[in-house]
């Protein structure tokens, strides 16, 4: 057997365990952690109707729509057609496997590619709007923590100190992220740091070689000055509309169902099941994302079926399954057309 031919199978096998995880944890691991069964979910599911899963659909048109903002803030140049596409494109193929990322930025630069945008605008596009994400993720946990200890729903610590962590981690990003792109000597230490790193990891990999790590270092914190400098208000608040259409959905959802909680308890789920979707074994989290946030609304009270069917609904379905043909769509629009090809400039 050759090299290749075992790497095919170890990824196979990955791909099949992967979902098998994924399939344990839907159909046996979710109920139980709500305290429900698949019975009451599905007549909580069949009372949806078509007017009200018409507006969902609408709410979560509309999140696509605000976070092409984001998308157009960190890549100047790119239409909102474009930037829609390229963002159904990339989560369809990220939702289909595990560790789906790498291929999602291998679809990003092929279609941003062909489009004519130079291969270092479309490396510190996937930096800056990946460091956006990773930071909304954090705040999220943060923001419903300081929802729930106004209204006083706090039910289990360990929510709170979940929160907490996401707190910390998120100082700690965005207090080294202002300092690197603010004094040049930090950015110089920051690059001798990234140098030490990077130079031990090419010689564990048997690929040692003399890189300029400080002038890489000092030419990306200059580019990314110039990106943020024009684009940061245009991709903050379109993170800002596409979070807060995100849990509107949820909270649609939820409602649906038939789940009486409260809005900040509704965020709070909504914010743990996003920060959830980070864990990469299976394709965008899934199963974890939607198991940990049926188990903290029920914790919060919630009806298990109502919160485990609205879980589903939102998360399952619209953030997962629905992102698959509409990405197939999106991925073809780009395949087809044309007229959008163009060399870079």
């Amino acid at each position: 057997m050759t090299a290749a031919q075992r790497r095919k199978y170890v990824r196979a096998a990955q791909v099949i365990g992967s979902f098998s995880v994924v399939a344990l944890l839907i159909v046996v691991v979710l109920p139980k952690a709500a305290g429900t069964d698949y019975q009451q979910i599905w007549a909580r599911l069949s009372t949806l109707s078509l007017a009200t899963l018409g507006l969902m659909f609408v709410v979560w048109a509309l999140g696509l729509y605000a976070y092409t903002f984001v998308l157009t803030g960190a890549l100047p140049g790119l239409t909102h057609a474009q930037a829609l596409t390229l963002n159904l494109a990339g989560s369809a193929v990220s939702n289909l496997v595990p560790f789906g990322g790498a291929i999602g930025i291998a679809a990003t630069f092929a279609m941003a590619g062909s489009w004519g945008f130079r291969p270092a605008a479309i490396t510190l596009f996937t930096i800056v709007t990946g460091a956006w994400n990773v930071l909304n993720k954090l705040a999220l946990p943060c923001i419903a923590l300081i929802g729930l200890l106004v209204t006083g729903d706090i039910t289990d610590r360990r929510l709170v100190i979940g929160a907490v962590i996401a707190a910390a981690l998120l100082a700690v990003i965005v207090v080294s992220a202002v300092g690197v792109l603010s004094s040049e000597r930090l950015a110089v230490s920051a690059s001798n740091l990234v140098g030490y790193v990077g130079h031990r990891l090419l010689r564990i990999s048997g690929r040692a070689r003399e890189v300029h790590w400080e002038s890489a270092v000092l030419d990306f914190r200059h580019r990314t000055r110039g990106v943020l400098k024009s684009g940061w208000r245009r991709m903050t608040l379109g993170m800002l509309a596409y979070s807060g259409l995100q849990a509107l959905l949820a909270w649609q959802c939820l409602h649906a169902m038939g789940s009486t909680l409260t809005v900040t308890e509704v965020f709070a789920g909504f914010a743990f099941g996003r920060l959830l979707t980070s864990f990469v074994a299976t394709p965008s989290g899934v199963g974890v994302a939607e198991t940990g946030a049926a188990a903290l609304l029920a914790k919060f009270g919630g009806d298990p079926a109502a919160s485990t069917a609205g879980i589903l609904l939102f998360s399952f379905f619209f953030t997962y399954l629905l992102e698959i043909p509409i990405g197939a769509i999106g991925w073809l629009t780009w395949a087809l057309w044309t007229p959008w090809r163009k060399s870079p400039a």
